[in-house]
């Protein structure tokens, strides 16, 4: 075994060690048990493997003491582990049962290979920590790619997200049996092709996270090259089989009622007893059993036939088994709990808007889909649940699931003595090729919403406030002078809203002729009038192209926002969105100079003391801001605005111009006799607005209180700002967090979110809001719904003229 630190590993029988190439692996047994797969650990100590606990940066990655054990039917693993609030967190276990054969890939796509490994994993167990949707993997050599023979939420049966994670697997799944040798790994990651293994318990060196730091994406898949290798102990079985739950069977989609179903036992059970249909009866249903069959495949499952149909109903439906038998003949006990598997059986009505969609993405005959993690549905698109256009726009999917109680043992005359529910991820998809744009669905079906319940979503949360009522005529004005045109040069706009793409070469040439909207000819200022048609969408990413080269190449898109309540056509009532001029490639640093007045309020300090702002070099010389002491920027004393009284706060200000080409993300804090403000706390920033602001009309801060960098902490002299941007929370964050603000009167509010390299990352809310609090959720994704990375990020309110941002922390 690899690692830079000591390990505490007990064991109770030392077989052999095998010294393997890359690595070494522990030949070892341990004690036989039976485990109760219920979260809790009950393994002995003589089980235990390893202790891993403490060797990545976060614990939210750490694998923690590690257990395996066995009994006449399966091979139980468990280890301590806990994801606390952190999402998109997976856990694998992978298992090799042969020799050298087995899979060099990661069966779920992650940047992990076990091409150097003299045991190479036959199989891989998933969970996704999020959903508990479990996955059994298998290596199909003839194929060389890994096929998936159980599938669900938590279909393996794999208990979660309760500190210590556990399981059991049956020797008939791994085609294992006691006295067999099996070699394991255990590794935490992420989602996603670049993630590798954050934790890894027998390639410590090759994990990921340590204590001194994390790697969270790769571009070569990380090598692994240990297992721990276990006797499989050789023991009697003197338990009798006991149902655990009961399910759809896989792949099954129906949409009036069910009439088949599986019963889960929790060891694979006789033939001949399993496949007598009188040793099963159906409770609180007049359906009958038609036949039994054992699944030649997973023995401790079988599927019961009925003679008619059972439809959604407010009944808790059951199976009572009786004289069923387990390998070793144990026969079944008939105490009406551990022989029983009830059900509910749920109907659930798929409704699909898609009007908004249609307008501009309909190509008839439209075919739409619901694709998720629901028994009856994969992630396939279009190998089932074709939705039914009923009308308008509208499209219906009716699906009949059953829903087994947690522990398959409740009561069927008393619906509160087991949980009967589901969690699930969905999406809509559209042509068979277009996933809706946003993070997928999560839902919730139970006993206690009835028989029935319809899920009725607008594609994409769309809604009839974000799409103009009417078109839109907008002026788009670019200076590409720092490109130096010349007559055959092309200059042309491309966006995310018809009739712009994102097509290269573009479809929306500009022009610089004098002809309007170009003022003009031959200055290197391009100008074009783009018709947004009645129901576009009103939030337009867009950017520049010269040559059919991208500007801001790596920077997010600028962005506008079609305001359908002022502006019209060329001639219209209106008239048209103008565009201020903007400078082409400068999407991180200014276009043009532009004046910044800070202004900022003291309280008790002299007016003939010394005043002043420091901040962010400007990055073009000479320097108009920095950090030296003594300050650059010395404050001007000001006593004559309206109001002002002896002994009131003194308003100090100082206009500074920003050059051409400086930064447009400045931080800064102000000085009194050369000390800064707010020890210990972070600078105040914000960015130059080289769109409307120049020399002359300059960009006027709001004013500051010295002392008080935090927004909200204002001294009680000073009267409260209206505008209040609060804190989010929880900061750090992982994944949501909601973002609360304040409005002094009903106005348009721009809440929109920035990287640390002032790319725009994803307009949270852009719509008129009424006066009071506004409450506002972010779950860390971007634009196109993917989740963002950890760092830092900001987030800006525009509210009429005036902003205010604050700094906050996502943490995967």
């Amino acid at each position: 075994m690899e690692g830079n630190r000591s390990r505490v590993t007990r064991v109770i029988l030392i077989v052999g060690i095998l010294a393997l190439a890359g690595g070494f692996s522990l030949l070892i047994g341990g004690v036989p048990q039976t485990i109760t797969v219920d979260g809790s650990n009950d393994f002995l100590p003589a089980n235990l493997v390893d202790v891993d606990g403490g060797d990545t940066q976060f614990s939210q990655l750490d694998i923690d003491t590690v257990y395996v054990t066995n009994d006449a039917n399966k091979l139980y693993i468990g280890f301590y582990y806990n994801k606390g609030g952190w999402t998109d967190v997976q856990l694998c276990v992978a298992i090799a049962v042969g020799d050298t054969a087995g899979g060099t890939t990661d069966a779920w796509g992650h940047a992990i290979a076990w091409n150097t490994a003299p045991t190479k994993p036959d199989y891989q167990a998933w969970c996704n920590m999020d959903n508990s949707w479990q996955e059994l993997r298998k290596w199909n050599s003839g194929t060389s790619s890994w096929d998936t023979p159980i599938s669900g939420t938590s279909s393996l049966g794999w208990i979660n997200n309760t500190g210590f994670e556990e399981m059991g697997l049956n020797f008939s799944d791994l085609g294992i049996s006691m006295g067999d040798t099996v070699c394991i790994e255990w590794i935490v990651t992420q989602t996603g092709a670049t993630k590798g293994p954050l934790d890894a318990v027998m390639n410590d060196g090759d994990q990921l996270s340590r204590p001194s730091g994390t790697t969270w994406d790769v571009g070569t898949p990380v090598e692994l090259d240990s297992m721990y290798c276990y006797v499989v102990q050789v023991t009697g079985d003197t338990d009798p089989p006991v149902v655990l739950n009961v399910d759809d069977p896989p792949g099954s989609l129906v949409e009036a009622g069910i009439d088949d179903f599986i019963l889960i036992f929790n060891e694979p059970v006789d033939e001949t007893t399993a496949e007598n249909a009188g040793n099963y009866t159906m409770l609180n249903t007049t359906a009958g059993i038609d036949s039994v069959v054992r699944d030649p495949g997973s023995p401790d499952r079988v599927h019961i036939y009925l003679n008619t149909t059972v439809y959604p109903g407010d009944s808790i439906r059951a199976v009572e088994v009786v004289n069923v038998e387990d390998l070793a003949s144990n026969v079944i006990v008939d105490n009406d709990s551990t022989n029983m598997g009830d059900f509910y059986v749920k109907g659930v009505l798929f409704r699909a808007l898609m009007s908004l969609h249609f307008t501009q993405h309909s190509f008839p005959t439209d075919t739409v889909t619901v694709e998720g993690d629901l028994d009856g549905l994969t992630w396939i698109p279009c190998d089932n649940a074709f939705m039914t256009h009923v009308g308008g726009d509208v499209y219906e999917q009716n699906l009949v699931m059953i829903i087994g109680s947690d522990d398959g043992q409740g009561n069927p005359n008393n619906p509160d003595s087991s949980t009967f529910s589901v969690d699930f991820e969905w999406k809509l998809n559209h042509q068979c090729a277009e996933y809706e744009p946003r993070p997928n669905r999560q839902s919730t079906i139970s006993i206690y919403g009835g028989p029935r319940d319809t899920l009725e979503v607008w594609w994409n949360d769309e809604d009839d406030e974000d799409y103009t009522d009417h078109p839109i005529d907008v002026i788009f004005t670019c200076d590409f002078n720092i490109m130096s045109p010349g007559p055959d040069s092309v200059a042309a706009i491309n966006g995310s809203v018809s009739p712009l793409t994102f097509d290269v070469p573009s479809m929306n040439n500009m022009a610089d002729d004098g002809v309007y909207p170009d003022g003009t000819g031959s200055d290197g200022i391009y100008a074009i009038k783009v018709r947004f048609p009645a129901i576009s969408f009103k939030t337009v990413n867009y950017k520049y192209l010269y040559n059919d080269v991208y500007e801001c190449i790596g920077i997010g898109d600028r962005e506008v926002w079609l305001n359908d309540a002022a502006f019209d056509t060329v001639g219209g009532t209106l008239g048209p969105l103008v565009m201020p001029v903007q400078y082409y490639d400068r999407c991180i640093t200014i276009g043009r100079a532009v004046e910044v007045v800070f202004r900022v309020r003291t309280l008790g300090i002299p007016d003939i003391d010394t005043v002043a702002v420091n901040g962010t070099p400007n990055n073009q010389l000479p320097e108009v801001i920095n950090w030296n002491i003594p300050s650059i920027n010395p404050m001007t004393p000001s006593t004559s605005y309206p109001g002002h009284t002896p002994g009131e706060e003194v308003q100090w200000s100082i206009s500074i111009t920003f050059p051409d080409s400086s930064d447009k993300y400045v931080e800064y804090k102000y000085l009194h006799n050369s000390n800064y403000e707010c020890e210990g706390q972070g600078n105040r920033y914000f960015y130059i607005d080289d769109t409307y602001d120049a020399v002359g009309n300059p960009q006027i801060l709001e004013i500051d209180y010295f002392g008080s960098c935090d927004p909200t902490d204002v001294p009680e002299e000073v009267p409260v700002i209206p505008l209040v941007l609060n804190q989010n929370y929880p900061n750090p964050f992982n994944p949501v967090t909601t973002i609360t603000f304040t409005v002094p009167a009903r106005e348009r509010a721009v809440l929109r979110v920035y990287n640390v390299k002032d790319e725009l990352v994803r307009t949270i809310l852009d719509r008129v809001v009424d006066s009071g609090e506004v409450s506002v959720t972010w779950e860390g994704d971007d634009s196109r719904g993917r989740r963002l990375v950890s760092g830092v990020y900001f987030y800006e309110l525009r509210v009429g003229t005036k902003r205010m941002s604050r700094k906050m922390v996502l943490l995967r």
